[in-house]
């Protein structure tokens, strides 16, 4: 038996090609590539009475002021909502079992330079920054107060 086969005869051996087969084409049996398809499968527009009552009518106003569609900030909206829930809020699927599912919630959306995607985006996250403005707020006074008590425990 030769110690080194080529890639050819290691192919042919085991069945993907035969001695008589061109090995640079495809195997047998399979036939030529078909194209993909350029068309978009049709899609539904996203319905506002799909989102929570409280939702609706601010994603509704968003996408009328932004004249986009209102995809763009619903997407946003209920990814930003589910990164405050974090892991605060679970679902126990069993009455009788510890087992818990935590919400993990992603989303994206496409569409074509200017449609409106960031500032759909931007006004959906509105409320995030205004909270994210607040924080910053309270971590620099509560660093402060850190660095008084620091200072003058050190005294002591």
């Amino acid at each position: 038996m030769d110690a080194k086969l080529s890639r050819e005869e290691i192919r042919r051996r085991i069945g993907l090609v035969s001695a008589t087969d061109n090995p640079s084409s495809a195997p047998s049996g399979w036939g030529e590539p078909k194209p993909l398809p350029d068309g978009l499968s049709p899609v539904a527009p996203l319905s506002l009475e799909f989102l929570p009552d409280r939702l609706a009518p601010w994603i509704g106003d968003i996408s009328e002021r932004l004249q986009c569609p209102p995809d763009y900030a619903a997407v946003a909206a209920m990814v930003s909502l589910g990164s405050l829930m974090g892991r605060r809020l679970a679902i126990k699927p069993q009455q009788k079992t510890d087992w818990l599912e935590i919400p993990n919630v992603w989303g994206g959306f496409i569409g074509r330079p200017g449609m409106l995607k960031s500032p759909a985006m931007g006004e959906a996250l509105k409320p995030i920054h205004h909270l994210e403005a607040e924080a910053a707020k309270d971590n620099e006074l509560a660093r402060q107060a850190y660095e008084s008590g620091l200072a003058a425990f050190k005294l002591k």
